[in-house]
């Protein structure tokens, strides 16, 4: 019962919702049917009289929706429309009855006029509701096809009456109305090609049945035309019948008309058959002798030259349009070639955040440059790295925000697919129907097609260009346009290129730090710091020596350009609390930390008191502090747990900022410093200043690179307190270091 009552609901919903103008229609087609079927159940004049009547109700209730619709509607558009179409209707009618009646009196009757100002008044007011908004090329091309159809619709009919029905064209109104009744429908068929053009796709409402209504009159004309010929005569024809429903189809559409002309998801299949337009209407004249008489073969011969004619005016002009389109496309891409070129060579900055040579800054320019070529309404750059790795690095032509969501849906799927596509070179492709992920989104963004070429930088396939258009264009038409693709390609290369390249040396890097701390492919060594004056051993420097032989510097420099040192150091810090368990007692450790890790002392500083050894945390050099607030802090709160050194002092100026910003205890001498420093005055000046300096900080000098003994005696002439260096100690294992003062005699 509920679902009754709900389907009665919707029902009567629809019916309140229904325009009054299709409900009149409506009224008017049933009552059409009702007179059509008395004017078949009856006999002699009545009938006669019946058909014409049913025509008339048929025409007059088009004129009532129209009237209805122009009434009722608020734009001034849609109220000149269906008044002039109205206008249209009658006259066409008016010519259609007085035609009939002048033939029924085998009597001249003045049709042509009323023919002719109908079809005027149609043309002004399908003009801008079908034409406009097509481009000049499109609008000649509709102008040629409409003209191939009335050409090759004159001809067939006209070989039709010769063959068929053994009559001449021997009065002025029968060629007229050939010719009228041609003419409708060539003027139906240049507006549907219109429709297609736009991607218009046929619908129940709207344009497709008005023009569907239009075919169904002209239809009944040539019907009528073919009856009289062939002596039918006044008796009902079918063709009555089909007159009026052309007339209520032209209604419905006027009333519909705004419902209708939404773009269609594809209109693929109706662009081919109008490209295939010219070879059916050869084909058919051609074929008029297989159902007429073979002597008079010479008119269907003369009838496909002349559509021919038309035909190949049409192929000229579509060649001519593609001659011009690639000469823009050159154009286009020489220009860009210049300007991309530039950009390449770096004579152009980029205006991007970030770094101008980043691969998302490259594949961004190459996407915008892209959207110059006036067919092109989306771009993408999908590249592939050393690594097997694929991504989207450069979109343009889609929504804001959206770019990030599509460049997330380009997974290893559809990177495989776009690899094996760009290894055999450039490739068109169209969405619809499409079940690869990249393309569903694509579809969804509105691409309906794309043409791709792949990306050839020295020798290597680094990726792939994707030119997209929203336009639903046949595959063919994409194909044409990958040479201007392979192009561009060739041009964006030498841009995408380097920074790939660049991307790849950071990708590399990343995977082999990230290989390091997986594998813990290192080992801790502890090299001794010596008082100069006494030979004691009182400290231990824990050192990092990687498996590979890499120089520690280098690869904790490296760790910090892809990001990821504090997880190197945290790995290293780890191995050191394992391994400083077998050092001798007494010494304190000294540990290296970045300003970043330092910064974040609560879960270290417990767990390096661990291995019995008093702390010295060594703060490194390299790494450049933008606020020591934080900084100072975190150390402030552990000063009395942990003593603080500051590594390679003298080398730069972070190291003196660290000096004065963080009041260290001990300075560590930069090994630049220490080298040469009993033949040189120069040095001898710099550590004496820095002595004197630290004295009145409070701290204590640490020399490090100590390999001479003359380097040693002139450092304790100096002031020096502490060093270290291969003299003294080198870096070895925790279990073999002894703790044994140092002896000048020994090194000797």
């Amino acid at each position: 019962m509920v679902r009754q009552a709900l389907a009665r609901a919707s029902v009567e919903t629809g019916r309140r919702n229904r325009p009054r103008p299709v409900n009149g229609l409506l009224v008017g087609s049933g009552l059409v049917a009702f007179v059509a079927a008395l004017s078949v159940v009856a006999t002699g004049p009545l009938s006669v009289a019946l058909d014409d009547a049913q025509q008339l109700v048929a025409i007059g209730a088009v004129l009532a929706s129209c009237l209805l619709v122009a009434r009722e509607t608020k734009s001034p558009a849609i109220r000149r429309f269906t008044l002039e179409t109205a206008w249209a209707i009658a006259a066409v009618a008016a010519g259609t009855i007085i035609w009939d009646l002048g033939d029924a009196s085998s009597a001249s009757a003045p049709s042509a006029p009323f023919f002719i100002v109908g079809m005027v008044i149609a043309i002004d007011a399908l003009r801008p509701r079908i034409f406009d908004g097509l481009d000049r090329t499109e609008t000649t091309l509709v102008v040629i096809d409409c003209a191939l159809v009335f050409v090759a619709g004159v001809m067939l009919l006209a070989g039709y009456w010769q063959r068929f029905l053994g009559s001449t064209l021997s009065r002025s109104d029968d060629l007229l109305a050939i010719c009228g009744a041609v003419a409708v429908a060539a003027l139906a068929s240049a507006a549907a090609f219109s429709l297609i053009a736009r991607g218009i796709a046929p619908s129940r409402h709207g344009p497709w049945p008005a023009l569907g209504g239009v075919f169904l009159a002209s239809l009944s004309w040539m019907g009528w035309l073919a009856s009289l010929r062939d002596g039918v005569g006044l008796a009902v024809s079918p063709f009555d019948y089909l007159f009026s429903a052309g007339f209520l189809a032209v209604g419905y559409g006027v009333a519909t008309w705004e419902q209708g002309t939404q773009c269609g998801a594809d209109v693929l299949v109706l662009r081919r058959l109008r490209d295939s337009l010219p070879a059916i209407a050869v084909l058919l004249c051609l074929c008029l002798p297989l159902f007429g008489s073979p002597s008079a073969s010479s008119f269907s011969l003369c009838s496909a030259a002349l559509v021919a004619d038309v035909a190949f005016v049409r192929l000229l002009y579509v060649l001519h349009v593609r001659r011009l389109s690639r000469r823009d496309e050159l154009q286009a891409l020489r220009a860009l070639q210049v300007e991309l070129a530039d950009r390449a060579r770096g004579g152009t900055p980029v205006e991007c955040t970030g770094h101008p040579a980043s691969l998302v800054d490259a594949g961004r320019l190459v996407c915008d440059a892209a959207l110059r070529l006036d067919w092109v309404d989306a771009a993408w750059v999908a590249t592939f790295g050393m690594s097997g790795s694929a991504a989207v690095t450069g979109t343009a032509g889609f929504e804001e925000g959206l770019s990030g969501h599509i460049r997330a849906i380009f997974g290893p799927h559809s990177a495989d697919r776009a690899r094996r596509h760009a290894e055999t070179g450039a490739w068109a492709e169209r969405t619809y129907h499409a079940t690869d992920p990249w393309l569903v989104a694509l579809r969804a963004e509105g691409v309906e097609g794309s043409v791709n070429a792949p990306l050839l930088w020295n020798d290597r396939l680094i990726g792939a260009v994707g030119l997209g258009v929203r336009r639903d264009v046949p595959l063919a038409e994409l194909t044409g346009h990958m040479a201007a693709a392979r192009e561009f390609a060739a041009v964006a290369a030498p841009l995408i290129g380097p920074a790939l390249a660049e991307q790849d040396e950071l990708e590399a890097a990343r995977a082999c730090i990230a290989a390091v701390i997986e594998e813990s492919a290192f080992r801790i060594v502890f090299q001794p710091i010596f008082e100069l004056s006494t030979g004691a051993t009182i400290g231990y420097e824990a050192l990092a020596r990687f498996s590979d032989g890499a120089s520690p510097a280098e690869r904790f420099e490296t760790a910090v350009s892809v990001g990821m040192s504090l997880g190197l150091e945290k790995a290293t810090l780890e191995a050191v609390i394992g391994a400083a368990s077998a050092l001798p007692n007494g010494p304190w450790l000294s540990v290296n930390l970045s300003p970043e890790l330092a910064a974040d002392l609560g879960p270290l500083v417990p767990t390096l008191e661990s291995t019995g050894h008093s702390i010295v945390l060594e703060i490194t050099e390299h790494t450049l502090v933008e606020d020591y607030g934080p900084l100072r802090a975190a150390l402030a709160d552990y000063r009395d747990r942990v003593r603080i050194s500051i590594d390679d002092a003298g080398a730069g100026y972070a190291g003196l900022r660290h000096i004065v910003e963080l009041n260290p205890d001990f300075v560590k001498l930069d090994i630049g410093l220490v080298r040469q420093v009993d033949a040189d005055p120069a040095r001898r000046a710099m550590i004496g200043a820095m002595v004197t300096f630290a004295r009145q900080m409070g701290s204590t000098i640490i020399a490090e690179g100590i390999e001479r003994e003359a380097e040693r005696a002139t450092l304790c002439e100096l002031g020096v307190d502490l060093g270290q260096g291969f003299l003294l100690g080198r870096p070895a294992t925790a279990g073999s270091l002894s703790g044994d003062r140092y002896r000048a005699e020994d090194a000797a």
